[in-house]
């Protein structure tokens, strides 16, 4: 399951990379595997650029998530309970928050206080070896929170923390194979948005000694609110899968947006806001350290 905020994803590269363990793979067919008990570590580190009409905001976070493999199933589903356990936040050259106690401090700052609602949440996902989200799971309370602290409704929440997933085919692999999703999110101030995702699989290389798969992934977003207009999507991202501990290794994203918005104007006629997004994302999976 690799989730990160919905900008992500990316432009399949030649099957000559450098570096690459092609020669004579045999097909493989992949599955995540969960051990019921393991704990793992997720950390997400993330920049973005935002310029909205000429004003240029710069941001960046650190987002770490603990994952803990709750129950497995005789099909190899498993509930996956997940929370956060450390955010740091900067924009604009300010530090929002750097924190992973949810509790407030006597020196927060207003927007400090509100982010640190972001602490407390925790939810159960449930996911099927393929990597296939069927069900997710937030404490009512959690979602009341976030709401009257943040201003997020339930479907931002949703697709906040668990949006895109590395969902196998469930069929042996060439390398070279590619196999498409389609799903529609709903994110707040924006709408729905329909993502159709072409995965590739580009095969076997080596990290540190380490013998991982290399998948590419390209979306395609399209926007239903007809007063905005996806003018430009450009991006790449690369995700690695360690088949032997049947999880995700690393995954690591660019990509660009451009966003045309229309509005109703004083004057006579619409007036166009242009709204430009550049987001780089790096997500590291790994065994619990405590």
């Amino acid at each position: 399951m690799y989730r990160v905020p919905l900008v992500a994803f990316a432009i399949c590269v030649a099957l000559s990379t450098p570096g690459l363990l092609q020669q004579g793979l045999a097909q493989q067919e992949f599955r995540w595997k969960f051990r019921e008990g393991e704990n793992w570590d997720v950390a997400m580190t993330q920049e973005l650029v935002n310029e909205m009409n000429g004003k240029r905001v710069e941001t960046d976070q650190l987002l770490r998530l603990r994952w803990h493999i709750k129950e497995v199933f005789e099909n190899g589903s498993a509930a996956v309970e997940q929370s956060v356990r450390h955010l740091r936040l900067r924009s604009g050259g300010q530090v929002l928050i750097d924190s992973g106690d949810p509790e407030p401090q006597e020196n927060d700052a207003p927007i400090t206080a509100r982010l640190r609602s972001l602490l407390q949440v925790k939810f159960t996902a449930v996911t099927t070896s393929r990597g296939e989200i069927i069900d997710v799971q937030f404490e009512p309370e959690i979602l009341d929170r976030l709401k009257n602290q943040l201003g997020l409704d339930e479907a931002t929440v949703r697709n906040t923390f668990t949006q895109e997933s590395l969902e196998f085919p469930g069929r042996a692999l060439d390398v070279g194979a590619t196999w498409t999703s389609t799903s529609q999110t709903l994110i707040q101030g924006i709408g729905a948005v329909k993502t159709s995702t072409t995965y590739q699989y580009v095969g076997e290389e080596a990290i540190d000694g380490v013998t991982l798969d290399k998948f590419k992934i390209t979306p395609a977003f399209q926007l239903d609110d007809p007063s905005r207009a996806l003018v430009k999507q450009e991006g790449s991202s690369t995700l690695w899968f360690d088949r032997q501990r049947g999880r995700l290794f690393r995954a690591i994203s660019e990509q660009e947006f451009e966003i045309n918005r229309s509005e109703e104007s004083s004057e006579p006629g619409q007036k166009t806001l242009q709204q430009k997004n550049v987001v780089k994302t790096v997500v590291q999976y790994s065994d619990a350290t405590e």
